[in-house]
């Protein structure tokens, strides 16, 4: 059998052969009305903001007018289950088996939505590097300042937004579940989860996790780094390169010469990277680390 379907039918063919070779076609046509070709063109993006609500409105309706789409036909849509809504502007689609139930939406899939063109960084790219010790419920999305929005809570997670000024540079699409979604690449995921610890869940998850990173490429990481112009992120970068480079089989490319380019002046005062925790200076990158810094790799 082969199915096609046009703007508002679907057409089924069923082909036999006969026994002198004749063959015989039956043709079945199934007429969808627009409240089912919107939920149909829904429940392929999965998740659809007001872009997505606009494009399907000229495909079906043949206009871009979303007031109306939302007062004939969304709102039916939300009544009959078979939509549900995250916020102004974002709903989600609810497949026909589980219709009447809760239905949890995808966090990637609907994070990636907010704001198009913008990417997930931090914890939530080292998730979908499938690198993540732990697994959290904030969903982090680089953005301008100017496109910021409110934080907000969906269905137990939080979305939350982080103005970055690099918010375009070095991503990277994953293939999730059929959809791409932008993330920071592997470079650009260590250097800022090191740059923002917080983000990160402090500082045993932060290296667990990045230990499971895969794919950082030096040239990549220096060339981040001469984004940022920030001489404490260079020495944690390069501490922490130098100290998976023996623990993790991920880095063990990683040359010692390479790591140079990293290290301190001479006229350099060593830092504190957490006044909060328990510091002991390590002297060869000019930096006062938690006492337990290499220990935190332990268990992995």
């Amino acid at each position: 059998m082969s199915v096609f379907s046009t703007k508002s039918i679907y057409v089924s063919k069923y082909f036999s052969v006969l026994y002198k070779g004749t063959l015989s076609v039956s043709v079945t046509v199934i007429f969808m009305n627009k409240t089912e070709q919107i939920y149909k063109e829904i429940l392929r993006e999965k998740v659809a903001n007001s872009k997505d609500l606009k494009n399907i409105s000229k495909e079906v309706l043949g206009q871009i007018d979303n007031k109306y789409l939302y007062r004939k036909y969304i709102n039916k849509l939300l009544k009959e289950k078979k939509v549900g809504k995250v916020k102004r502007g974002l709903y989600f689609s609810i497949p026909l088996d589980h219709t009447g139930e809760k239905f949890e939406v995808d966090r990637y899939i609907l994070s990636n939505k907010i704001k198009q063109g913008y990417a997930l960084g931090y914890h939530s790219a080292l998730e979908l590097h499938g690198a993540a010790y732990s697994s959290f419920n904030s969903i982090y999305i680089l953005i301008q300042k100017k496109d910021r929005f409110r934080l907000f809570d969906f269905q137990n997670v939080k979305y939350v937004p982080v103005i970055n000024n690099y918010y375009n540079h070095h991503l990277k699409l994953v293939k999730y579940k059929n959809k791409n979604v932008s993330v920071t690449d592997p470079a650009r995921t260590f250097v800022e989860c090191l740059d923002r610890i917080n983000l990160c869940g402090g500082w045993e998850e932060c290296l667990k996790s990045l230990a499971n990173l895969k794919e950082v490429k030096i040239s990549d990481i220096l060339e981040i780094l001469g984004f940022y112009k920030n001489k404490t992120l260079e020495l944690k970068t390069g501490c922490s390169l130098e100290l998976f480079s023996k623990k993790s089989p991920y880095y063990s490319h990683i040359k010692k010469e390479e790591l140079e380019p990293l290290r301190p002046p001479d006229d350099w005062k060593p830092v504190y990277v957490d006044r909060q925790a328990k510091s002991k200076l390590r002297k060869k990158w000019g930096l006062y680390l938690p006492e337990d810094f290499d220990e935190l790799l332990r268990g992995i």
